[in-house]
């Protein structure tokens, strides 16, 4: 923002200068910044426990299983996912 302040621009000039939208230089001004870690789920679901749950109730549905483990049916497709499960495949 020292860029915007020492040549006296609006937010727009500044934009246009850059070539960058203006909601970026107003996120800059808010919070120059950048943030040092991503907005990542926690790993509530432990591995083997999901591993365990999908031999012995290979049909279930991720509602079910997120029913079972107290979290949303996404947090079961992601831990699903991390683990490197698929869904069953019929033939």
């Amino acid at each position: 923002m020292s860029y915007k302040n020492k040549h006296n621009l609006s937010i727009r000039e500044t934009a246009k200068h850059f070539e960058i939208a203006v909601n970026s230089v107003v996120r800059w001004q808010i919070k120059p910044e950048p943030s040092k870690t991503k907005a990542r789920p926690s790993i509530k679901i432990p591995g083997d426990e999901l591993r365990k749950d999908v031999e012995d109730r290979p049909d279930d549905f991720l509602y079910e299983r997120a029913k079972r483990f107290g979290v949303t049916a996404a947090a079961v497709h992601l831990a699903l996912k991390r683990l490197k499960l698929s869904r069953k495949k019929r033939p």
